[in-house]
């Protein structure tokens, strides 16, 4: 082989090398446009998840609001019961369970 042949064998090898840099250009940006995608994909889940999470602060603001309101009425519903049984009750009886030994009115046990 002479000067001709080596040239020739040179030159096979810088285009295959040409080749692959070409192939690998098209894949490097093949990826990047995948990566930039999956990066709007992300930015769009933490916005859905920024979201969600107020959704889930308010149901649960919303549910103990409920559960604050069924205790008000359920202690309000005692409170009633409790006035309706203190009022029904013979004054004497009443006046030996206060501890002070006073009737309602104020008048301590046995004066009127």
């Amino acid at each position: 082989m002479s000067t001709i042949g080596t040239a020739w064998s040179l030159a096979k090898k810088v285009e295959a090398l040409l080749e692959l840099e070409d192939k690998h250009g098209k894949a490097i940006a093949g990826i990047q446009g995948q990566i930039e995608n999956l990066v709007q994909r992300v930015i769009a889940l933490e916005g859905r998840e920024e979201l969600l999470m107020e959704r889930a602060k308010s149901a649960a603001g919303m549910g103990a609001m409920a559960a604050m309101a069924e205790i008000s009425r359920r202690v309000g519903g005692l409170e009633t019961r409790a006035e309706i049984a203190i009022e029904t009750r013979p004054r004497k009886r009443l006046a030996k369970q206060l501890p002070d030994g006073k009737t309602p009115e104020g008048r301590t046990r046995g004066n009127k």
